[in-house]
């Protein structure tokens, strides 16, 4: 695979899905999915990390910030 979104996800049942499944298959090659152990804390630190990045992304376009 060249392209496409690696997606990086525990081993949640949310993830393993009938209808997430489907979807992936639907769209072959688009996506590679890799699932890890669920206790990963480096997936914690890049999760805050993004959280991080929407909060102040967020704050910034919001109309009541430019007050």
């Amino acid at each position: 695979m060249e392209e496409g979104l690696r997606i990086i996800a525990d081993k949640h049942p949310a993830h393993k899905t009938k209808e997430v499944q489907a979807y992936s298959e639907s769209v072959s090659g688009r996506f590679a999915q890799h699932f890890i152990s669920a206790p990963s804390s480096w997936l914690d630190m890049v999760e805050r990390w993004f959280a991080g990045m929407t909060n102040k992304r967020i704050r910034r376009e919001s109309p009541e910030s430019s007050s």
